[in-house]
C-alpha cells in the first residue's frame, strides 16, 4: 500500500473531512433547513466508503462500474442539493418579472447546452475502458454544478439578496467542486498518461478537502443573515433615488429583486 501513499493518504484525509461534516450536520439544531446538502454529504460519505473499500480487492473492473453506480448516485443527491438553494433564493418571496423568468430559464438552458457541448466535443485520447471515459461523463453533472450554482451566486451579487451564511458557503463550496471536478475531466480527457491521471486524482482531492474545511467553519458558526439596512446598496436600488422616475416605472424596474 506504501506505492500508493500519495492516492490513499489524502483519500482517506477526505473521508474523514467528509464523516466529520456528516456528524456535524446532524448534530445542529437546524437539522430540517438544510436536508437536499444533507441527503448530498450522506451519499458522499457512504460512495466514498465503497469506493475505498472495493479499491483495496484490486479488482479494476468492479471499481470502474462502482464508480459509475456511484457517480450517478451522488449526481442524484447533488441535484436535489442544488434545487434546494434555488428554493431558498426564489421561494416563497417569488417576485420576478416575466422578462427576469426568462432571463434565468434561459441562463440555465445555455448552461446545459453548454456542458453537453463541451462533453460530447472535448477530444478523448485514452482507451475507452479506462476510468477517464467514465470521469468524462460524469463530468456534465460538474459541468451544470458549475455554471448552475456560478449561475446563482451572480444573481444574488447583482440582486443584493441577503441568504445565510451557511447557504452562501454551501453555493460556493459547490461552485469550488464544479471547477475542480472540470478541470480534471478537462486534463484527464486530453492526457493518456498514468502519471498526470495521478496528479489530477491528487490535486482534486486535496482542493476537495479544502471545501470540505469551508463547509465545516460555515456550519460551527451561527446560521446568520446579513444585516439589510447595514448592506451596501445593489445597483438596482439606486433607481428609486432618481426623482424623475415615476413610482410605476420604479415598481416595474425593481420587480427584478427578490
Amino acid at each position: 500500500m506504501f506505492p500508493y501513499a500519495s492516492v490513499y493518504v489524502p483519500w482517506l484525509a477526505m473521508i474523514v473531512g467528509e464523516i466529520a461534516l456528516f456528524v456535524l450536520l446532524w448534530r445542529t439544531k437546524e437539522k430540517t433547513r438544510y436536508r437536499g446538502f444533507e441527503a448530498y454529504i450522506a451519499t458522499t460519505v457512504a460512495v466514498s466508503l465503497i469506493l475505498l473499500a472495493v479499491s483495496l480487492s484490486r479488482l479494476d473492473a468492479l471499481y470502474f462500474y462502482a464508480y459509475y453506480i456511484g457517480a450517478f448516485v451522488k449526481a442524484l443527491a447533488l441535484t436535489a442539493a442544488v434545487l434546494e438553494q434555488y428554493k431558498m433564493q426564489f421561494f416563497p418571496r417569488w417576485s420576478m418579472s416575466d422578462r427576469g423568468f426568462k432571463f434565468l430559464a434561459g441562463s440555465l438552458v445555455s448552461i446545459v447546452l453548454g456542458s453537453v457541448a463541451v462533453v460530447v466535443f472535448t477530444p478523448q485520447q485514452t482507451p475507452f475502458w479506462d476510468l477517464a471515459w467514465a470521469r468524462r461523463i460524469v463530468s456534465l453533472s460538474d459541468y451544470l454544478l458549475c455554471g448552475s450554482m456560478g449561475l446563482l451566486l451572480i444573481y444574488g451579487e447583482l440582486l443584493n439578496v441577503r441568504r445565510p451564511q451557511r447557504a452562501q458557503a454551501i453555493v460556493r463550496g459547490f461552485v469550488a467542486t464544479g471547477v475542480l471536478g472540470t478541470t480534471a475531466s478537462l486534463m484527464l480527457a486530453v492526457s493518456g498518461t498514468t502519471k498526470l491521471g495521478g496528479v489530477v486524482g491528487f490535486s482534486t482531492t486535496v482542493g476537495f478537502i479544502v471545501v470540505l474545511i469551508s463547509w465545516i467553519v460555515a456550519f460551527r458558526k451561527p446560521d446568520l443573515v446579513a444585516d439589510m439596512e447595514a448592506a451596501p446598496e445593489s445597483p438596482l436600488e439606486s433607481l428609486v433615488q432618481r426623482p424623475a422616475i415615476s413610482h410605476a416605472v420604479v415598481s416595474q424596474m425593481l420587480m427584478w429583486k427578490l
